[in-house]
């Protein structure tokens, strides 16, 4: 599978609501495939790809994150757990769709939905996006567009959905999210020890998504101002991490030095 490129999956709805009817903690492929069919075929049997796609795809948009490196086996995120909440609403509310376009626009994919969304600025037909995007980039960002409420799609032509204002928090309200969404990433199973060490870059989208952050730069400003602050500052240490973890996450710079990890005190 190729790293930049995007998968074909034009049904969001069923492929959120297989994860959050999964039984169990762990994800794999094989019980993935299982509720899929049970759930939306009828028992009927749906081919490797079609599954692949779904389940690469929910990793890349940050719904699913590895066990370890040697397995196939995925744990769900805080951002689909918080999104599985409210998944049968028949309407979704405006509040579950803009965090669900929240999640989408601080994906590894991110910049896919932002081309896409520029490229409507002006009102363009299907016909234009698609040759724009190429027919199975074009499925997946229109399916997905459409439904987290990013773009209005209507007689054949597409436009962006009106600007939303963005929020502006406090530094004790950031402060708030940040010990919190630090405290539920540090166990992701009541059988695993508390770990002391949480990858910035996985905090960095699960704050980004609860606090309906467009942009991940804006996670990365309020974190330096923490750390600026000598009420907060105190209790945050960073941490590096071997040079080639530095390949495979995203770093944080602070005062001219790179950083993966993060711990803070609770206390």
């Amino acid at each position: 599978m190729k790293k930049d490129g995007l998968m074909l999956n034009y049904d969001p709805l069923e492929t959120m609501k297989v994860i959050c009817l999964i039984p169990g903690s762990t994800i794999t492929w094989k019980n993935y495939k299982r509720c899929y069919e049970k759930t939306f075929f009828d028992g009927k049997m749906i081919s490797k790809q079609h599954i692949d796609a779904h389940v690469y795809l929910c990793k890349q948009f940050g719904f699913l994150k590895s066990v370890n490196k040697y397995e196939a086996k995925y744990y769900r995120t805080e951002i689909i757990e918080q999104l599985c909440k409210n998944i049968d609403e028949e309407h979704k509310t405006k509040k579950w769709k803009k965090k669900l376009g929240a999640a989408l626009l601080i994906s590894e994919k991110k910049n896919y939905f932002k081309k896409f969304i520029n490229f409507i600025q002006d009102v363009k037909s299907e016909d234009e996006v698609q040759k724009e995007f190429g027919n199975q980039k074009y499925r997946t960002l229109k399916a997905w567009s459409i439904f987290a409420n990013l773009v209005i799609f209507q007689d054949n032509h597409f436009r962006p959905a009106p600007k939303k204002i963005n929020r502006i928090y406090s530094l004790e309200q950031f402060w708030e999210v940040l010990v919190k969404t630090y405290a539920s990433l540090q166990r992701t199973s009541i059988f695993e020890p508390k770990k002391i060490y949480i990858p910035i870059e996985e905090l960095r989208c699960t704050i980004s998504f609860k606090m309906y952050f467009e942009d991940i730069d804006k996670f990365d400003c309020y974190l330096t101002k923490i750390l600026n602050n000598k009420k907060y500052s105190f209790r945050v240490k960073l941490y590096g991490a071997p040079a080639h973890a530095y390949d495979q996450m995203n770093k944080f710079e602070y005062c001219g030095k790179s950083y993966l990890l993060i711990s803070i005190n609770l206390s």
